[in-house]
């Protein structure tokens, strides 16, 4: 019972930090927002601490089975990175009309949000939140030079 807390207030970290990023994406109106970011974060986290609570419960109830073989954390974190791709992918849109592409930033702050949530899911707790400070320095931060640049350009 204490571990599956422990995962609930892992994954609500997860939720917490991508939900930090998911504002900017928010308050700038793109397709995938605040809770968007929130549950790709939150859902990287659960997979990855529900992975490690299922391979080391195999690892340790399994007779014969040598530890460190048949669980492999890289195929899972495969599995979570394509299927937020496949999300991601949804969000990008092409205007032929104007030659324009839109949400790339949007598609690309969903897989890193995802990054954030497999570190939280393995307890990289630092990482994560550097990784968050990061990607609002990008967001926001990097916005502003971004529009800067461009203003001067008319």
């Amino acid at each position: 019972m204490d571990q599956q807390l422990t995962i609930l207030a892992t994954i609500a970290f997860a939720a917490f930090l991508g939900g930090l990023i998911g504002i900017e994406r928010q308050i700038d109106a793109k397709s995938a927002g605040f809770r968007t970011h929130m549950f790709i974060a939150a859902t990287a986290a659960g997979l990855i601490s529900v992975g490690t609570l299922f391979a080391s419960t195999f690892m340790n109830n399994v007779p014969g089975t040598v530890a460190g073989r048949g669980a492999d954390p890289f195929r899972l974190i495969d599995a979570i990175i394509v299927g937020v791709s496949f999300m991601g992918g949804g969000v990008i849109l092409k205007d032929e009309k104007n030659k324009e592409v839109r949400n790339l930033t949007t598609a690309a702050s969903l897989l890193f949000t995802t990054v954030i949530g497999i570190c939280v899911g393995a307890h990289f707790f630092t990482l994560a939140v550097g990784l968050t400070a990061l990607a609002l320095i990008i967001n926001f931060g990097l916005l502003i030079v971004e529009k800067q640049f461009s203003s001067k350009g008319e």
